[in-house]
């Protein structure tokens, strides 16, 4: 069955959307055809929070970013009870 997933090249790189679709399993690749909505909702609002690389940190994040988009926002919530904006954008491009 063929992905829909090439929503993802206008956030990612050709090389890091090939290594997507090589190296996740077939249950990552559905979730990213299946939540392709909340999906560009979470690397959008990643964007407008001020990560700096989502091409970096793409093929890493994956399994954070095919959450619904309202419990990505309350994850990253979360992490700011705890840490400044700046740290939590930190944590995010080095995980």
């Amino acid at each position: 069955m063929p992905y829909k997933i090439d929503y993802l090249l206008r956030y990612v790189s050709m090389d890091t959307f090939n290594n997507i679709l090589n190296n996740k399993n077939k249950y990552i690749l559905e979730l990213l055809n299946d939540n392709y909505v909340d999906v560009k909702l979470n690397i959008e609002y990643l964007i407008r929070y001020g990560v700096s690389n989502i091409d970096k940190n793409m093929f890493n994040l994956i399994d954070d970013l095919i959450v619904k988009h309202s419990d990505f926002i309350n994850k990253i919530r979360e992490y700011e009870k705890n840490l400044t904006k700046e740290e939590v954008i930190t944590l995010i491009e080095n995980i």
